[in-house]
């Protein structure tokens, strides 16, 4: 399978478009069309995971991602791939604490509270990767050979 965004923010510099868009087409078509992760090129599934986790944290923090996570074909261990295989490796030691902090089990984890200190720190700590991550995650979707973008 070949995926043919157009992505036409990208190409003006809005870097995280392109993220968006691969997990825009891959979750809708799995959402949509009841298509698998077999049905799209593994890298395509791992990078749309790796955008969930940067998406959803920029829009809700890890709170908002959290409580988002069961709406989407996603899983923890889907994202921890995604962002090792795209070289966004600052990005997962943060994802990691996030998991290391999940496992002492504190109170607000599981209902996703967002006045749990530990997600605040999480939070401040991606926040300042995030722009880097993009351009990072963004460079490297466009070197996979099972993407083309063209202009709209």
């Amino acid at each position: 399978m070949r995926v043919v965004l157009v992505s036409d923010m990208y190409k003006r510099g809005a870097v995280e478009s392109l993220p968006r868009d691969v997990q825009g087409f891959v979750y809708g078509l799995m959402q949509q069309a009841r298509l698998s992760n077999d049905d799209f090129p593994k890298e395509a599934v791992l990078s749309a995971a790796a955008d969930f986790y940067l998406a959803e944290t920029a829009n809700g923090g890890h709170d908002g991602f959290l409580g988002n996570l069961s709406s989407f074909p996603v899983t923890l261990e889907l994202i921890r791939d995604g962002l090792t295989l795209t070289g966004l490796d600052e990005v997962a030691g943060v994802f990691a604490a996030l998991l290391d902090y999940q496992e002492m089990d504190p109170p607000g984890f599981e209902a996703a509270d967002w006045s749990d200190p530990g997600f605040g720190s999480l939070d401040s700590r991606l926040h300042a990767l995030r722009p880097a991550a993009y351009r990072t995650l963004a460079n490297w979707l466009e070197a996979q050979p099972f993407i083309s973008i063209v202009p709209a």
